[in-house]
């Protein structure tokens, strides 16, 4: 719950659309588009969880909690939070620069404290180095990790390393099912997610309408991401890094009867009973 609601306060509040996990950087080896870069941890222990971004020149990182009672600034726990900013170090060539941060704890109104109204506890330390101003190529690792994330909540997680990390993606076609939905009539590629795990089933069972009905049926919801982007991401993945040029925020969310949500970063989620097949397409 905390951090869902610390994913909603950098979304709506800090107006960053892109937010990687800062673990998918820490100490890795990152693609060489990314060589000027180096994300480190320079202790052990609790690290922020997320670096978000809206722009080159708009870039933080953030750490989201959850309590059941209310938070003290002045706490011990406040404390040890803060120091989780003072284990990470980002450098840009040889200058380490830093980052705004920010603390987003949320308090759950409960039977237990008794608060007649849920709390949010916001504090932004900083990490150690320069005062950042800005750097176009973190912004893209950003921009790129977020896109790694849905790609893995897509089951296609081995694309989503390659906009990253060193090993780029072959060349070899990917055959992979498109869809659409009567809402908006654009393409996606998707996954439908049932009550209890995700649905892979085999692509020629899409194409008949009995089991499409029970696909449907049984699915709480569909998760997708626009044909295009991922056409851009395909690219990225195997090594055309400029691509990620070519991507950009749609203007705003849009909301269909509540049955449909188009973000502006191109994922969807939809009604499973909105969705269908449209074919089978090589990426």
């Amino acid at each position: 719950m905390g951090q869902c609601l610390g994913r909603y306060f950098i979304n709506e509040f800090l107006e960053a659309e892109y937010v990687a996990n800062i673990s998918d950087f820490l100490g890795k080896q990152l693609d060489e588009n990314f060589n000027n870069l180096n994300i480190k941890r320079k202790s052990s222990g609790d690290t922020p969880d997320f670096i978000s971004a809206w722009s080159s020149k708009n870039i933080f990182l953030a750490e989201a909690k959850g309590r059941r009672m209310e938070s003290d600034f002045n706490a011990d726990y406040f404390l040890k939070w803060r120091e989780q900013f003072d284990r990470i170090s980002v450098k840009s060539g040889e200058t380490e620069i830093s980052l705004k941060g920010y603390i987003i704890d949320v308090c759950i109104a409960n039977e237990e404290n008794e608060i007649p109204n849920s709390k949010l506890f916001v504090e932004d330390p900083a990490t150690g180095g320069i005062p950042f101003e800005e750097d176009s190529m973190l912004f893209n690792l950003i921009k790129n990790g977020h896109y790694k994330h849905i790609l893995e909540k897509l089951d296609l997680g081995f694309i989503g390393e390659s906009l990253i990390y060193k090993d780029n993606l072959n060349s070899d076609k990917i055959q992979l099912p498109v869809f659409t939905t009567s809402a908006s009539y654009k393409e996606y590629i998707g996954i439908f997610s049932s009550r209890v795990s995700k649905l892979t089933p085999l692509y020629k069972y899409f194409f008949e309408p009995d089991f499409m009905v029970n696909l449907k049926n049984t699915s709480k919801f569909f998760y997708g991401i626009e044909t295009n982007i991922f056409h851009q991401l395909m690219k990225i993945a195997r090594g055309q890094q400029d691509a990620i040029n070519n991507i950009q925020l749609k203007q705003s969310d849009k909301y269909f009867n509540e049955s449909v949500i188009e973000f502006k970063d191109g994922t969807i989620y939809a009604n499973p009973n909105l969705i269908s097949i449209k074919n089978i397409q090589q990426f």
